[in-house]
């Protein structure tokens, strides 16, 4: 089975690396003209993106090497895999959203109502204080995510250093390979995948993990992945992803660590 090597959609690689570049150099220009244009270059080949972005067809193949791609082939079939914007709504949504905004605002607010209703419970709060223990007591911790998910995991790094935890949220392939080469039996993996596609996806990742004798945490909806097996300890964070009504369930797994590990080890 061919990897994945992308965390996240190449919209996502693309704007990080506007957002943190301090060189607005040419590959930055690149960069800038494919996102503006991100709906079109899709469809083009490599002549139309460097005419596109006012340089050659051999400078837009060092731009695809300085992303971490193999060529320019790599990074659009890369391109390809992103969803397209209504992919990530069900039909019902998007034809409410054709008629009446007062329908489609009930429909969607039913759905996190419910979502929420089966997600926040007293058996994910005492999950959760399970999960704080494991991250506190963990010489080393490291979050591994991917697409949106990343975002929560970040989140969470931010929060449980400010409580005086640092823990390891890496985005990219490469790095997230790294991380899991640094882990031992002393480490705890925290491992965010709402649908569980994250464990076949990067199936090499998993394997250092595997091989580095870390704990595992699994935040997930689909408690029906035989990964899950290997586990040391499950979140059930919802039951669906409908709507992209996961996220949601998701962030309030994460806010209730957060919360748990705030009770029992206070706020540094």
């Amino acid at each position: 089975m061919e990897e994945f090597r992308t965390m996240g959609s190449m919209a996502d690689k693309l704007l990080n690396f506007i957002s943190s570049s301090s060189d607005h150099d040419a590959n930055y220009d690149i960069a800038l003209h494919i996102v503006k244009n991100y709906a079109s270059v899709r469809k083009m080949n490599q002549k139309q993106i460097a005419q596109l972005c006012y340089v050659s067809e051999a400078t837009i193949s060092r731009f695809c090497r300085f992303l971490g791609f193999q060529d320019f082939h790599d990074f659009h079939h890369q391109m390809e895999r992103d969803f397209s914007l209504s992919d990530d709504y069900s039909r019902r949504l998007l034809n409410l959203m054709k008629g009446s905004s007062q329908q489609a605002a009930e429909y969607y607010r039913n759905e996190l109502v419910q979502a929420m209703n089966e997600t926040v419970s007293e058996a994910l709060f005492a999950d959760a204080a399970k999960a704080a223990e494991h991250i506190h007591d963990a010489g080393h911790v490291s979050i591994f995510s991917h697409h949106f998910l990343w975002d929560i995991g970040r989140y969470m790094q931010q929060k449980l250093m400010m409580a005086g935890k640092y823990v390891s949220a890496c985005q990219t392939y490469e790095k997230q390979m790294e991380e899991a080469g640094r882990l031992d039996h002393d480490s705890l993996a925290v491992i965010c995948t709402a649908g569980g596609s994250w464990f076949s996806r990067y199936q090499s990742i998993y394997d250092r993990i595997l091989n580095s004798g870390a704990h595992q945490l699994v935040m997930t909806q689909n408690l029906s992945s035989p990964y899950l097996n290997r586990a040391d300890l499950v979140m059930q964070c919802g039951i669906s992803n409908v709507d992209n009504i996961g996220r949601y369930c998701m962030l309030a797994g994460a806010d209730a660590i957060i919360l748990q590990y705030l009770k029992k080890y206070g706020d540094k």
